[in-house]
């Protein structure tokens, strides 16, 4: 009699765990189904926001469609279907780069995708809009491409910024370019972002020398008075630190060589 005891013992506790196991199956299509239908929903409410965005541009309402683009983040940010992301992204990235309309709808537009939470996508958007290093007077939009990469940081952006810190013609470009730098204390080549804001210490500061050992000249002098305090800010930005200065700046690079990683206060 032991024998079968022991299978009718083990047929019930199969028994149990099939249906244990089937009730997981099921509160899990469940939790799917509700989640797929919650996603129906924002996609229909975001496709109503897009068909309303270009009933709006077409009427050249533009004070209606300034309001409405303040609306893309909420719905961009939910959504997972990438379908309707992109039509997003394609729309907005249409009217900033718009030559025709007003800069008023143009920086709308741009401040709207500095706050959608896409980085890659952000990057593909502006990085059109962003000024080239000889241009000598930017306009408000490519000010405020600047300021959206700050937000954003994209990684593909580094190297564009640190360009235009280098060698614009425009200060203003220099001096948002830089600020923008100071926004990448969470991206994984924050330590290069940071070697490259002392490096224009390094090349600017009163007495720094070219590569030939010449001084550098008033012109590099000028441009190191101007930005002083932008590369103190951006430097502070982008470590959580408050150092007082530039020259306090080249002190902490030379104490933390070889682990400037330890310089940022703040976990990626």
């Amino acid at each position: 009699m032991v024998r079968p005891l022991c299978v009718f013992r083990f047929g019930v506790r199969a028994l149990l765990v099939a249906l244990a196991c089937a009730s997981l199956l099921g509160a899990g299509a469940e939790h799917a189904h509700a989640r797929d239908f919650e996603e129906e929903g924002r996609v229909r409410d975001a496709e109503a926001l897009l068909a309303k965005m270009e009933a709006a541009r077409t009427a050249g309402e533009d004070a209606t469609l300034a309001t409405l683009l303040k609306q893309v983040p909420g719905h961009h940010n939910a959504l997972g279907t990438k379908r309707t992301i992109g039509a997003l992204q394609k729309f907005v990235g249409a009217v900033a780069k718009d030559a025709e309309a007003k800069a008023s709808l143009r920086l709308a537009a741009v401040a709207c995708i500095a706050d959608l939470h896409d980085d890659k996508g952000a990057w593909k958007l502006l990085a059109p809009l962003l000024p080239k290093t000889r241009t000598e007077t930017a306009t408000q939009v490519e000010l405020a491409v600047l300021d959206a990469l700050r937000k954003v940081a994209p990684e593909a952006a580094i190297k564009p910024l640190v360009e235009r810190a280098r060698k614009g013609e425009d200060p203003e470009v220099v001096r948002r370019a830089i600020l923008a730098l100071g926004g990448y204390g969470y991206a994984k080549k924050r330590v290069s972002v940071l070697e490259s804001l002392i490096d224009l210490i390094v090349r600017w500061r009163p007495g720094a020398r070219s590569p030939r050992g010449n001084d550098r000249g008033r012109g590099a002098r000028n441009r190191f008075d101007g930005v002083r305090d932008v590369l103190v800010e951006a430097l502070n930005t982008l470590t959580g630190r408050r150092e007082a200065g530039a020259e306090v700046w080249l002190a902490r690079h030379k104490e933390f060589k070889g682990r400037l990683e330890a310089l940022f206060r703040f976990e990626r």
